[in-house]
């Protein structure tokens, strides 16, 4: 290993160490910002990393919600079609997104609440066609796949006086279809993969709500505990995942794939439900946390079955206080979802996965000029040539071919990886003066086949 430099003497002793991860999978969590609102909810990300969503104004005479699309960091605005508020809630990999507007102008001059797709190509949004409807002028699309068929809910065309049912619909480029219900009053279409199958919840004739997959014109009425249960994403093979009641009348997180119906629980409270799932199997979701009910929801990622909370994953330099709530996960594992930043406001965030993981220190060292920490990674390439790097601020800055999040990074040494991918940088100098001190510590693997960066861990001195 290289020796450091004596301008990094500034680094190790300990600090307030971030705990140890125990997933499969580490992240780094960014901040999307607030795009000029006051509340911000992603609710859709796409395989090239495309988040869309909107955002709460708040005014003294109540809010207003605008739509937003984020793009490599930066912030696009939605039109809203001439609509006091405008919703998106879902995109794909043809760059399309599907949203609802309240109040949009519709094509003949007049004004009714209505379904529009938007077509985008990353930089100008152009409004194309209105939903048509099934009855009357309520609707709302759930999501889309790649061919731009949508999915959701409208009114039904089945009414009773002048009680109108909501039924699942399927819009296919001026086709509109209506789902049926398992022998109740309601159903709702939630996702739809590329093969068409489509993941529906219906309230059967005794009006328990039941878990289905719309495909070839009929319903595959899914397994649950007896009790009920809901879809709300399909991935391209199939695999569905939602929620499952149990005897005592709580939700859990489930999923369903070839081998049937899989409880996957909580993350200690009483109830949680999956959100999304991708090609790989990843699940994400929300769950309540604390037992006995109570104290909000924490987001989770299920990976191999086992459920993990992100709040206890990510290891960057975030300021979120709670990650609550995922909403979407991509092909890349890359995850967006909300929760309540230090200064307690509501926030999207994006979680990327980080294969190469840089673990905090597990001990504390007193400061002194000799002594120091060992600062270790695993998941590198093996025999992998690894540089780290360390700073005061984050931001990005672009080293070894990679983009590290630390502002004006300072490089800390070079060292190569073992056959397994493990590497160690041993008993790094501390300075006397460290203490207090805050850094930030970032590591990249520079391997041929693709410079890639581990989590930021923050290190802060003992006094």
């Amino acid at each position: 290993m290289r020796p450091f430099p004596p301008s990094v003497s500034l680094i190790l002793a300990f600090m307030t160490a971030l705990s140890s991860l125990s997933a499969q999978t580490s992240y780094e969590v960014d901040h999307l910002g607030a795009f000029g609102g006051t509340k911000s909810f992603p609710t859709d990300i796409n395989d090239a990393g495309i988040v869309v969503g909107y955002t709460e104004h708040v005014y003294a005479l109540g809010s207003q919600f605008t739509s937003w699309q984020w793009v490599d960091g930066t912030g696009f605005d939605i039109p809203s079609l001439g609509g006091i508020n405008c919703f998106t809630y879902g995109t794909n990999n043809s760059q399309e997104i599907c949203g609802l507007v309240d109040w949009g102008q519709e094509p003949d001059g007049t004004w009714g609440s209505g379904l529009f797709p938007i077509e985008s190509d990353l930089w100008l949004d152009t409004p194309t066609s209105q939903l048509a409807g099934i009855w009357g002028s309520f609707g709302r699309p759930s999501d889309m796949n790649d061919a731009g068929v949508i999915v959701g809910v409208a009114n039904s065309a089945d009414v009773s006086g002048m009680v109108h049912e909501i039924h699942g619909v399927i819009w296919d480029h001026g086709t509109v279809t209506e789902l049926p219900t398992l022998g109740g009053d309601y159903s709702s279409a939630s996702d739809i993969n590329n093969l068409g199958q489509v993941a529906v919840s219906s309230k059967d004739a005794s009006g328990v709500v039941r878990a289905a997959i719309w495909e070839n014109g009929a319903y595959r009425q899914l397994p649950d505990l007896g009790y009920g249960a809901g879809l709300r994403a399909i991935n391209d093979h199939g695999e569905v995942v939602g929620w499952v009641m149990d005897a005592n009348g709580h939700s859990h997180a489930a999923h369903w794939d070839r081998h049937g119906l899989h409880d996957l629980g909580t993350l200690g409270g009483l109830e949680s439900w999956a959100n999304d799932i991708n090609t790989d199997g990843i699940i994400v979701g929300q769950s309540g946390w604390l037992p006995g009910g109570g104290g909000g929801s924490h987001a989770f990622v299920v990976e191999n079955g086992v459920m993990y909370d992100l709040n206890s994953i990510p290891t960057g330099t975030h300021n979120f206080a709670e990650i609550s709530i995922a909403r979407a996960v991509n092909a890349a594992g890359q995850i967006v979802g909300f929760g309540q930043t230090i200064g307690g406001y509501t926030r999207g965030w994006l979680a990327d996965p980080l294969k190469l993981r840089l673990l905090a220190p597990s001990a504390a060292v007193a400061p002194s000029p000799t002594g120091g920490l060992k600062i270790t990674c695993e998941g590198a390439t093996p025999y992998g040539i690894l540089y780290a790097f360390w700073g005061i601020y984050s931001g990005h800055s672009a080293q070894q071919g990679a983009d590290v999040g630390i502002a004006n990074p300072r490089a800390l040494g070079m060292m190569t990886a073992d056959s397994l991918g493990f590497a160690e940088f041993d008993q790094l100098p501390v300075s006397a003066n460290a203490a207090g001190r805050r850094l930030i510590l970032q590591v990249v693997d520079a391997s041929p086949a693709g410079a890639t960066t581990s989590n930021r861990i923050t290190l802060v001195f003992r006094p």
